[in-house]
């Protein structure tokens, strides 16, 4: 069985999905009395691979594993699992493997960009998966294209996919622009925005609720655009209005997330949940979960207990019914428990083999805890 990885987020239903690196657990999150239970073993090890759920199977592209030998010809791989019996598929593949990109579901197809292989470089091509004929073809586009980066955010609202952010190739800097990609004419344009948008960042997330694009952390620099070794993290939310393009700055009580990247973010009953990350400043990898409501501009701690995933960064998150389903991902490990000279390993050195899921209480608020099962 294989998944992959990045920092990407698929929604089945009332499920959320997330993925871990290598041959790791795969974690759900049900919905329902704030419940992680471990559910499946086996799985692929990757991070940086992006994952949707399209029906009630999740699809997950590309990703890589530390200390794996990849051949930069090769084509990327796919995965698939049936959240329904837990059965994983491998298809047939076209696009090039690659790492840091997006993938997001429209109309039954999932559509990838972006994202980078350390031989060819980054892309700007748009993909087409078809999960019924188990087909890819490459989009024909107009207008103006996004430069070719990875580490971006992409959201769908409507016909219309939002790209925000990422590191360019071609400039070799961050980007805090946003693009535009119409489904109905194939056509590319970037969005004229007003007010002052997020600071130039990669690996943040990005999540639409309503008629609003939220963006939350990211690693941007203090030299600005520029990549130095001076890095920045903006633990302040930023909100895009999709029907004005004005960028705002919600005024936010209760208890937020410091600043992060390689987080995951997903939406389920009008709230924002985030989870896990990195702090580069601090060296320091997060397992905890909050929300926000962007009714009451209001975050929220959320209480866990149980058998928690580990704190990790680069994860994947898939919601499916009222379950968050979360694999993949990597965490720092100290060198003394793992004789490895790489200090990023997979998380199969100590954690099994399972998915893990938390389950909601829709509109209530309550604790959420761990449970852990046998594979299925």
């Amino acid at each position: 069985m294989s998944f992959r990885i990045v920092h990407s987020k698929c929604r089945l239903a009332n499920v959320i999905y997330i993925s871990f690196l290598g041959e790791i657990p795969c974690f759900w999150y049900y919905k329902k009395p704030h419940l992680w239970t471990v559910a499946l073993e086996g799985g692929p090890r990757r991070v940086n691979h992006a994952a949707v759920a399209i029906g009630d199977r999740i699809f997950s592209f590309g990703g890589y594993c530390s200390g794996e030998t990849v051949d930069p010809d090769q084509s990327i791989d796919i995965h698939m699992l049936d959240t329904s019996e837990f059965l994983s598929y491998l298809f047939e593949r076209l696009p090039y493997q690659r790492y840091g990109h997006t993938v997001c579901a429209y109309r039954g197809r999932a559509y990838l960009w972006g994202g980078r292989n350390d031989d060819y470089g980054a892309s700007s091509i748009l993909h087409e998966f078809d999960p019924v004929l188990l087909r890819w073809r490459i989009v024909p586009v107009e207008g103006r294209v996004p430069p070719s980066r990875d580490g971006h955010s992409a959201v769908v609202v409507g016909d219309r996919m939002y790209l925000f952010g990422g590191f360019e190739e071609d400039l070799q800097r961050f980007s805090q622009e946003t693009y535009v990609f119409d489904f109905l004419t194939n056509r590319w344009s970037e969005l004229n925005t007003s007010g002052q948008p997020p600071l130039w960042r990669d690996f943040h997330t990005a999540v639409a609720i309503d008629s609003k694009m939220y963006i939350f952390g990211g690693r941007s620099d203090h030299t600005g655009q520029f990549h130095s070794t001076r890095d920045m993290y903006d633990e302040r939310l930023k909100a895009l209005d999709l029907r004005t393009g004005e960028w705002s700055d919600p005024i936010c009580s209760g208890i937020g997330p410091t600043g992060r990247r390689s987080h995951s973010a997903w939406t389920y009953g009008g709230k924002m949940y985030i989870f896990g990350g990195y702090l580069g400043t601090q060296n320091m990898h997060y397992d905890d979960l909050f929300s926000f409501d962007p009714s009451t501009n209001h975050w929220e701690k959320i209480k866990t207990s149980g058998q928690m995933p580990s704190a990790r960064r680069r994860q994947c998150t898939v919601v499916v019914d009222s379950r968050v389903f979360l694999f993949g991902g990597t965490m720092w490990v100290d060198v003394l428990l793992q004789l490895l000279f790489s200090p990023f390993v997979s998380l199969t050195s100590f954690c099994k083999n399972i998915f893990v899921a938390i389950w909601f209480v829709p509109r209530k608020i309550g604790f959420m805890w761990w449970q852990s099962l046998k594979s299925c």
